[in-house]
C-alpha cells in the first residue's frame, strides 16, 4: 500500500541522515547509529560495550573542553 511514496520517503530520510552525519564529523562530532533493536534486553550488553569503547577516550572520558565527542 503507498509503496512508492514510503520508499522515496524512506530514501529521503536516508539522504538527510547521511548528510547530517558528514556535517557533524566535519565539525569534530563522532556519529553513532544506535537502532532500537540493539535497546532490547538480548542485546543492550553489546551495545554498551560497543558505545563505551567507540565513544570513550583511553582515560576513560568522553569529551573534550567544548562538550564534543572526540574522536573520528
Amino acid at each position: 500500500m503507498h509503496t512508492e511514496f514510503w520508499e522515496a520517503k524512506f530514501a529521503r530520510n536516508v539522504e538527510r541522515d547521511r548528510r547530517t552525519a558528514e556535517a557533524l564529523e566535519k565539525d569534530g562530532w563522532t556519529v553513532v547509529t544506535v537502532w532500537e533493536c540493539q535497546l532490547k534486553k538480548g542485546e543492550i550488553e553489546h551495545t554498551r560495550t560497543y558505545l563505551y569503547t567507540t565513544l570513550c577516550k583511553p582515560d576513560g572520558s568522553v569529551s573534550d573542553e567544548d562538550g564534543k565527542m572526540e574522536g573520528h
